[in-house]
C-alpha cells in the first residue's frame, strides 16, 4: 500500500550548515547543526544530542543560490520541533521541524 504524502510542500535533499538557539533557553550558546532536507514550511536537521519534541528556537541558514533561483539568501525563522529520530544520517540523530515564522531574508553579497 503506498505511504500518503502529507506534506503541505515539497522537500529538497540538500545538505547545509544550519546555526540554532533554544528560545526557551536564551543563555545557552548557539549551536551548529546540518540541514538533510528543507521546505518551505519545515525542515529536518541532524543535532547531537536533539532536541526535544515541542522545543521552539530560532535558526539561520544561508540558501543557495540553486534554492532561492539566483542569489543566496541568509534566511532567519523561529520554528518548533515536531519529532526526533533517534538514529538518521550517518547514524546521527535528527529533528524534523515547523518553521512557524520567517523573520528575515537578507541577500548574500
Amino acid at each position: 500500500m503506498p505511504i500518503e504524502e502529507r506534506r503541505a510542500s515539497p522537500r529538497v535533499s540538500l545538505l547545509l550548515p544550519l546555526k540554532l538557539r533554544r528560545i526557551d533557553r536564551p543563555g545557552e550558546p548557539v549551536r551548529d547543526a546540518e540541514v538533510v532536507n528543507l521546505s518551505e514550511r519545515g525542515l529536518l536537521f541532524v543535532l547531537d544530542p536533539p532536541m526535544a519534541e515541542g522545543t521552539p528556537f530560532e535558526m539561520s541558514l544561508v540558501m543557495p543560490g540553486s534554492v532561492t533561483g539566483g542569489v543566496p539568501m541568509r534566511v532567519s525563522c523561529t520554528a518548533r520541533v515536531v519529532r526526533v529520530e533517534p538514529r538518521h544520517v550517518r547514524g546521527l540523530p535528527a529533528n524534523a521541524a515547523l518553521i512557524e515564522r520567517y523573520d528575515t531574508i537578507v541577500a548574500e553579497g
